[in-house]
């Protein structure tokens, strides 16, 4: 069985698939979807608190340059010997000014739209195929997604 298998097992039992569902699937060392989760759990609740850490830094803004402004995530360069997985977060002011933060920042908010781009389309096929009115906006939308992605590559 896969990952895939063992959530449509779950959504033919229960109608819809639900992260607390999953996780309860999931306690089963035989599932795999076990091998998806980290069951110890300090390591858990560490990796929880960094997530919320990160929407706290998402929601605020702090003052900089007499400023207040939001912090952008720049993600890190991976290097072999470095065990941190984490990238850093930057007032945005100070990110487009250096060139290597504001490149790393931009590929961060393409790869962000790549996926709101994929949700729309697969929204609007979906609509397409059940005659939805609204699939024509869908498409509109689509291609509004694909013109500012391809606006933004050309954005040095």
């Amino acid at each position: 069985m896969t990952v895939e298998d063992a959530l449509k097992a779950i959504f033919d039992q229960h109608g819809a698939v639900t992260p607390s569902l999953v996780v309860e699937a999931a306690k089963d060392e035989d599932s795999p979807l076990h091998d998806c989760f980290v069951w110890d759990d300090a390591q858990a609740a560490q990796e929880y608190r960094l997530i919320q850490a990160r929407r706290v830094i998402r929601r605020y803004r702090i003052v900089y340059e007499g400023e207040p402004v939001r912090m952008v995530h720049v993600p890190r360069i991976t290097v072999a010997d470095d065990p941190s997985r984490e990238g850093k977060y930057l007032p945005v002011t100070m990110v487009v000014r250096q060139q290597s933060l504001f490149q790393r920042a931009m590929a961060e908010a393409l790869q962000k739209l790549a996926a709101a781009e994929r949700a729309v389309s697969d929204l609007r096929k979906a609509a397409a195929s059940d005659g939805v009115d609204d699939a024509g906006h869908l498409a509109l939308a689509l291609k509004s997604m694909t013109i500012a992605a391809e606006a933004l590559r050309k954005v040095h």
